[in-house]
């Protein structure tokens, strides 16, 4: 470290000195004023340290100013002009932290100065071992750790207080506090007491020091005991005659510094070593490489002459006024040539310049403190600081001296010195002796046996974050590094005249605290009447607390303050119950048994709101049931009928007992949860608890952000909840039934949840169930939903239909928005949902009935990890689900929606949700599909329902990735425009034994909107007397009624686009799935209106063992499937599609059927393609579509396998069984998908004519 030109230092706090008192008429030394200042800096610190402890921090200072989720893009930064490394360029946050008592300042970021970790003002020499490396690809961690000291700065250095009246001379220097950041790699998954720990472990085993119990010092082992050395004087210029007692040789009074420069190595100097010189390098040029030195030596005897050790110091910190801070120790260089006072140079050997070329001298173009750093504009601004220590004798003698001796140079003064322990670069000690008192040593201890530690410096450390990032997913920059999670790993305190810090009232329990009160509720019940603050002391309180009132803070210490469910039967509904507003429970735990934690409101049949302004921070709920009545689990916090609601960094935990409850219950208005942990996970088994959060019906502008939900019956987030009507009134209780109730079996704890809610009976009194209400402006947003038995995100249930016609009771979500979210390892009970479910009913549009390309049942909650019910303004985006629903081979979807309109599903990551066990069911449920949406357009299933904007979107299904093991990877029907765009869509086949005839196996696209030509026509028209178009124009636009077998038509605006998608059928593990299969496809899309299909890659794979057989036979060689891609539509365009399958996968590429426009053009498929209207084919015939160039086109489109034109000897396919299956099937598709019947229709038997036998003639 620098150092000050002092007569001495003595500094013995151990002897109880508070200051240094003048007297008249005697000398003031500097030893005296600095020993004075010393002592008052001394006694503050330990104030200070007794205050706040060993760290702590009022504000932000040195924090992470990150967030979960935030993108960090890493860019590169070159150290000392060495090759660029990627770092992440996250800043921290202004103010300070207290360390031992110090105060270190991270200044605010005023003019771009501050805040970037990986360029630090105070940390110039920075290099990449201890910068923010990136590490794309890979989820890593890093540590975030503060070393601070204090450093003596000299005039030299920051010329600004250097005062130039007096001729050159200097006069005091000044001391700094300096306060560096390092970065280091840490384990994923450790918090920061573990990551803190390895910390010090490094640095103990790096330095050979040790840290003090509270881990923010660090002692260096190294021990110096200073003695005179026996015997006549080796000094021919001592003074003469010295006795065998040993003493000082020298003539002046000195200061002689002595400082560890390695483990086993020190160097010394007069002076206390403390002039400092301004240096600038030029070339090596006769094997020397020269220094000008920029401060001249104060005077002659202060030349460094030959063989003198001179540490070059780099700079080490910048001010804010551009002045620079040395770098200590820096590298120890002998002199080669002595000073000279002409040219004003010192000179190093030429062999050193790798030495001076390893300290940092160029600084990256992008660092924030460009302008005040060397550059292009400032050459001048290169040079470095050296200062002067011991002469060697010889130029071969070490530049650096051995801590075992020989001591040949401090003996000839008269000193040896006695080391001991391990130094640390920097150690260093203060050794005064005086001419006149030449057989005293002072400080007086350094003679004393087993020696002293080093006077300085004092190293101080401090935890400050543990950060987490991962890869990107979908929507998220590919070129950044996504923060998983942060941990500020600083302490925090309080200012004591902060007034948010003081207390109205203290409660202490008598044993571990005391305070004004014993009991909790007795200070709130004597707060003043406009409220206060109630803080709880350590403890454990076992009593319920009842909040009434307004403005009312209750605070605690964290675990150490818990609230406790008292004993007995008679237990309140909630451990702390809050009906006023503008209420704060803070750092509080409780411990509950058969009781709600914290509630804030009863239910009741208004639902109005009671209560505004609550806030629940840092609060840690445990859940237990209770050995009673109605003594069941009951819910961590349940909130009702509250506006401006906030619920932070709290933790509920549910002990998996049988219970009904979540683990949170919401219903109000503008809440916002976030930071949150909500579990149930029991020592042993599964939990029967339903766990979770839930929304309440109702609610509006809700916000679920960066929770974590683990563990449960239920569902991860649970939309909508119940009121419970008696027979003869409206229940008063309906707080004391969970979200649960009616779904699960109270005497069962491993029955798996139902789908429909039933009637409950409660002291022989029947409850049937209504909603409470919709919900709207739902925000969930960056969760983590994990191992849910039930959903991840989910409607509760759909409500039992009325007996007479009519659909149920729906729960509506408007405008919702679910992103960001992680859901995990849910959908796991052993039973389906549906096996326990009342008998389906279904609904105005037949939703149970069959459609063309798929079966959509939605009378039922599915199994899936995000089951909405319906709702305007629907966007899923940007989540990542998978292995949900993986030990039970029953399909499972990524992501349903039943009724919706202005849907958007983007951006998500859908994959391995389900099991892939081939032929393991009976029949396969193409709604449970990666992607389900069983109509949108259409917002409710009401009778009069609202038809959809045609000049708005029903639903756009954008840049997915869906993987899906069982089930189609997409299926939607819809009513309204429907994009899909740059999606990847995969599917693995089915599960199922026997399959849907006619059934698409991976995406299936229906839209029953009219097109625009359909929209205000009059009667007439268009006319064939005005108009030249298609026959049967005016019949299909003018129909009122929709033909018998085919797909109603509801609203306007049934166009499809379907754009830039890649779709993969890959059907490859042996199953029995034959029945049938060969009557399906890959791909469907079937509207109305108009369907555009270009620009896709589509591939398929499909082995079928059930009608495969092995060797070389006709049926080795028979297709699959029909066909592999169908595209129908009023008007119908595709091209430049890439259609590929398996040899024997498919009769046909493509059919693309316009029922009065159709166009395919520029597409390369592997097998035939056929493009019609209901005019150009013949129905049963193998005849090739009729050329209507004004209503067909069929161009450019390229085949790689045709086959022969009729069937021979083993031959199976022919160009003439493929045109009769096109026939057929267009044909079919006319008739039951565009109400267009072309002759008469015949049922669809392609599965008959692939699998029949060619006649022994050939």
């Amino acid at each position: 470290m620098n150092a000050s030109d002092l007569s001495r230092l003595l500094l013995q706090p151990r002897k109880n000195y508070v200051e240094v008192m003048q007297q008249q008429g005697r000398v003031v030394t500097d030893a005296d004023w600095n020993e004075g200042a010393a002592l008052d800096d001394e006694d503050r610190r330990r104030v200070l340290r007794d205050l706040i402890g060993p760290t702590g921090s009022p504000d932000d200072g040195f924090a992470l100013d990150l967030a979960i989720g935030d993108a960090v893009i890493p860019q590169p930064v070159s150290y000392n002009g060495a090759a660029p490394v990627q770092v992440l360029g996250y800043r921290l946050r202004p103010g300070a932290l207290y360390v031992e008592g110090q105060r270190f300042a991270h200044p605010a970021d005023a003019g771009g100065l501050g805040g970037v970790v990986a360029l630090q003002a105070e940390a110039l020499q920075m290099g990449p071992d201890s910068a923010p490396l990136a590490d794309p690809g890979d989820t890593h961690a890093q540590f975030l750790y503060l070393s601070a000291w204090e450093q003596w700065v000299s005039s030299i250095e920051d010329e600004e207080f250097r005062e130039v009246a007096l001729g050159g001379a200097d006069t005091s220097t000044r001391v700094r506090r300096m306060a560096r950041v390092t970065v280091t790699e840490a384990t994923v998954g450790d918090d920061c007491a573990a990551a803190w720990a390895t910390v010090r472990d490094g640095i103990e085993a790096d330095t050979g020091g040790t840290f003090n119990a509270a881990g923010t010092e660090l002692a260096s082992s190294a021990r110096l005991r200073v003695t005179f050395v026996p015997g006549a004087s080796q000094d021919p210029c001592a003074p003469c005659s010295p006795d065998n007692l040993g003493r000082y040789l020298g003539a002046d009074n000195q200061a002689v510094r002595i400082m560890m420069a390695a483990p086993d190595r020190y160097v010394f100097a007069l002076d206390n070593a403390g002039p400092i010189h301004r240096v600038r390098p030029g070339p090596v040029a006769n094997g020397l490489l020269p220094l000008e030195m920029l401060t001249e030596p104060r005077d002659e005897a202060r030349w460094p002459l030959r063989n003198t050790v001179a540490e070059v110091m780099p700079w080490g910190a910048l001010l804010d006024n551009g002045q620079k801070v040395a770098d200590t120790p820096g590298a120890f260089l002998r002199v080669a040539r002595g000073y000279d006072p002409d040219t004003n140079t010192i000179a190093f050997d030429a062999a050193d310049a790798p030495a001076l070329a390893a300290l940092t001298r160029q600084w990256d173009a992008s660092h924030p403190h460009r302008a005040h750093l060397p550059n292009d504009a400032d050459p001048d601004g290169r040079y470095l600081y050296v200062r002067f220590w011991h002469r060697l004798d010889s130029a071969a003698d070490p530049v650096l001296l051995d801590v075992a001796g020989p001591h040949t140079l401090l003996n000839r003064m008269g000193l040896s010195p006695t080391f001991s322990g391990t130094g640390i670069p920097g150690d260093h000690w203060i050794v005064t002796v005086r001419p006149d008192t030449p057989r005293t040593v002072v400080p007086w201890d350094l003679t004393q046996v087993g020696g002293v530690a080093p006077h300085g410096p004092r190293r101080l450390f401090a935890p400050l974050s543990l950060v987490t990032f991962r890869p990107p997913g979908p929507g998220e920059p590919n070129n950044a590094e996504i923060v998983e999670s942060v941990a500020d790993c600083r302490l925090r305190f309080t200012p004591l005249v902060d007034r948010d810090g003081c207390c109205t009232h203290s409660v202490g329990d008598g044993v571990t605290s005391f305070g004004d009160y014993a009991s909790i509720q007795a200070a709130i019940d004597n707060l003043p009447a406009g409220g206060g603050r109630v803080c709880l002391l350590p403890g454990r309180y076992t009593e319920a607390v009842v909040i009434e009132g307004d403005g009312i803070t209750l605070e605690g210490c964290g675990a150490d303050s818990v609230i406790v469910t008292p004993a007995g039967d008679d237990v309140a509904d909630g451990l702390v119950h809050v009906t006023g507003s503008r209420v704060t429970l803070r750092d509080l735990a409780l411990e509950t048994a058969g009781q709600v934690g914290v509630r804030v409101n009863a239910e009741d049949e208004t639902g109005g709101i009671a209560s505004d302004t609550i806030r629940l921070e840092g609060l840690t709920i445990t859940a237990d049931q209770r050995a009673a009545v109605g003594g069941q689990t009951r819910s961590g916090i349940d909130i009702r009928r509250a506006r401006d609601v906030t619920v932070r960094a709290c933790a509920v935990s549910m002990d998996g007992s049988l219970s009904d409850d979540s683990g949170v219950v919401l219903r109000g208005e503008e809440i916002l949860m976030v930071g949150c942990r909500v579990e149930s996970l029991p020592d042993t088994g599964g939990s029967a608890a339903w766990c979770g959060v839930q929304i309440g019906g109702g609610s509006q502008r809700v916000t679920l952000r960066r929770n974590t939900i683990v563990g449960g019956t239920g569902h991860g987030v649970t939309l909508g909840s119940l009121l419970w009507d008696a027979e003869t009134t409206v229940s008063t209780s309906t707080t004391t039934f969970g979200a649960g109730t009616g779904l699960m079996n109270p005497q069962d704890p491993c029955a798996p949840v139902g789908v429909l809610v039933q009637p409950v009976a409660v002291a022989e009194t029947r409850y049937d169930p209504r909603s409470a209400g919709d919900l709207a402006d739902i925000h969930i947003l960056d969760n983590r939903i994990e191992d849910m038995a039930a959903n991840g995100i989910s409607v509760l249930t759909l409500m039992p239909l009325e007996e007479d016609e009519g659909a149920g009771e729906m729960i509506t979500t408007d405008r919702i928005t679910i992103a960001r979210n992680r859901i995990i390892g849910c959908v796991d009970q052993s039973t389906r949902l549906r096996d326990r479910s009342p008998t389906s009913k279904t609904k105005k549009l037949e939703t149970g009935g069959h459609d063309l390309f798929g079966k959509f049942t939605v009378s039922e909650i599915k199994d899936a990890a995000i089951m909405l019910v319906e709702g305007e303004g629907i966007t899923v985006r940007d989540n990542d689900i998978r292995d949900n629903g993986t030990g039970d081979p029953n399909p499972v979807a990524g992501i349903s929606i039943l009724y919706g309109d202005g849907i958007l599903i983007e951006g998500n990551r859908i994959r391995n949700n389900g099991l892939r066990q081939s032929a393991s069911i009976p029949v396969g449920d193409p709604t449970q599909a990666g992607i389900f949406v069983s109509l949108a357009g259409v917002a409710s299933n009401h009778a009069t329902q609202d038809q959809a904007d045609p000049l708005g979107h029903s639903l756009r299904v954008l840049a997915n990735a869906v993987d899906h093991p069982n089930g189609p990877a997409l299926m939607a029907r819809a009513t309204g425009p429907v994009a899909v765009v740059g999606n990847h869509l995969l599917s693995q086949g089915s599960n199922a034994t026997s399959q849907e005839p006619g059934q698409a196996a991976c995406v299936a696209i229906t839209n029953m909107g009219a097109p625009a030509e359909a929209a205000d026509l009059q009667a007439g028209e268009p006319s064939s007397d005005r108009w030249l178009m298609p026959a049967r124009t005016e019949e299909y636009l003018q129909r009122t009624a929709d033909p018998a077998g085919a797909e109603p038509r509801l609203g306007q605006g049934g166009r499809v686009l379907f754009t830039r998608n890649h779709v993969t059928l890959r059907w490859v593990e042996p199953s029995e799935v034959g029945t049938n299969l060969g009557a399906g496809f890959s791909a469907a899309i079937c509207s109305q209106d108009d369907v555009t299909c270009t620009a896709n890659q589509f591939s398929m794979n499909v082995e079928d063992p059930g009608t495969k057989k092995s060797g070389d036979t006709v049926f080795a060689r028979q297709p699959r499937m029909s066909a592999h891609v169908v595209v129908v539509g009023a008007t119908a365009s595709v091209s430049r599609n890439r259609i590929a399958e398996g040899v024997n996968d498919a009769l046909l590429s493509h059919l693309t059927l316009g029922g009065l426009l159709a166009s395919a053009t520029d597409n390369v498929s592997t097998h035939l393609g056929f493009v019609s209207t209901v005019n150009t084919f013949t129905p049963n015939s193998s005849d090739p579509p009729s050329a209507l160039p004004g209503q067909r086109v069929d161009r450019n489109n390229l085949v790689w396998l045709t086959p022969a034109e009729e069937t021979s000897g083993g031959t199976l396919v022919s160009q003439a069984t493929a045109r009769a299956t096109a026939n057929e099937l267009f044909n079919t598709f006319a008739s039951h998908c565009l109400g267009l019947t072309v002759g008469s229709e015949q049922p669809f038997n392609i599965v008959g004519m692939l699998m029949q036998r060619p006649s022994d003639d050939g």
